[in-house]
């Protein structure tokens, strides 16, 4: 936890959305669903798509932050627009070099 936090801290976007999932899930920290939407947001601010679909999911359920499915939206638009398949419901982004199997995300 001690390294997430000083490479969160650092600016470096994988271990902010990865230290905002420790807080969402209470792993080797307390539960604390407003400091993970902190993270996601820095992370999602640095174009981290996984920052940007777990923030996207907090928006969505209302987890950490008011619902805001406008905000959800925009995440969701920003996500297409890297490549990130997108459906009502669901999110498939295409792993990376097997463009035939898909990795989905449930919201």
């Amino acid at each position: 936890m001690e390294w997430y936090t000083k490479a969160a801290e650092q600016g470096h976007a994988r271990a902010q959305c990865n230290l905002g999932t420790c807080y969402q899930d209470g792993e080797g920290v307390a539960q604390d669903s407003c400091k993970a939407v902190e993270w996601y947001t820095k992370a999602a601010a640095q174009d981290d798509i996984q920052g940007m679909e777990n923030l996207s999911r907090c928006y969505k359920f209302g987890s950490g932050v008011a619902q805001d499915l406008v905000k959800t939206e925009e995440l969701f638009t920003k996500l297409a627009g890297k490549g990130v398949h997108v459906v009502p419901g669901k999110v498939y982004k295409p792993l990376l070099g097997e463009v035939p199997k898909f990795r989905k995300y449930v919201f």
